[in-house]
């Protein structure tokens, strides 16, 4: 079983971080959790797995992954969005999957059903224009991961780990089936947590 760094841009406004967070943090699969905070102040959290770098430059979601990823401990690791919710059991179903070969394993909410079952399927070039969501949270082998440009700063992070892998040899995959993830943007979602 893999064992998974979790890393997480946040700027504490969204209601759902703290909720999803402490979930997060007391999953067994999960080895460490780095959040990298973008607002300024520093999130009243304590818990031996969460390290937490406040910064005082916004590094913007692609430069957190970057930095996230540079100080994981662990291979394998998972990028997410702070405005995410999901049963995190998925855990569980991924850290059977050798990443390393495969490229990102990310999430499409078209590929979303409610059949009690978890599977992977190829990501091929017919389908990769239809990710819906592939952003909000990724699973990958830190090997896998290539450095975002400083000037990416909000887009296109997810999609340059797509198209790198794919001219790499390796074929990203959706996680289909049971595995529904829960957003909401409005201004209703965004308040501060702190």
């Amino acid at each position: 079983m893999n064992i998974f760094t979790y890393i997480l841009p946040t700027v504490l406004h969204s209601t759902r971080l703290l909720p999803q967070l402490s979930r997060v943090l007391e999953h067994p699969l999960i080895g460490e959790v780095i959040l990298i905070n973008n607002s300024g102040r520093t999130l009243e959290l304590q818990h031996d797995k969460l390290q937490q770098y406040v910064s005082t430059e916004p590094l913007y979601c692609n430069g957190s992954w970057n930095y996230g990823v540079l100080n994981a401990s662990n291979e394998n690791i998972i990028l997410a969005t702070d405005d995410i919710e999901y049963d995190t059991s998925v855990f569980d179903f991924v850290s059977q999957i050798d990443l390393k070969p495969i490229g990102p394993l990310m999430y499409n909410s078209s590929n979303s059903t409610e059949h009690d079952f978890l599977d992977i399927q190829p990501i091929t070039p017919d389908r990769y224009i239809q990710l819906h969501g592939s952003g909000q949270i990724m699973f990958m082998h830190r090997d896998n991961f290539l450095k975002i440009p400083d000037e990416i700063k909000h887009w296109y992070g997810d999609a340059l780990q797509l198209h790198w892998n794919i001219a790499n040899n390796r074929m990203p995959h959706f996680i289909i089936g049971k595995f529904v993830l829960t957003t909401n943007l409005s201004e209703r979602d965004r308040k501060s947590v702190v």
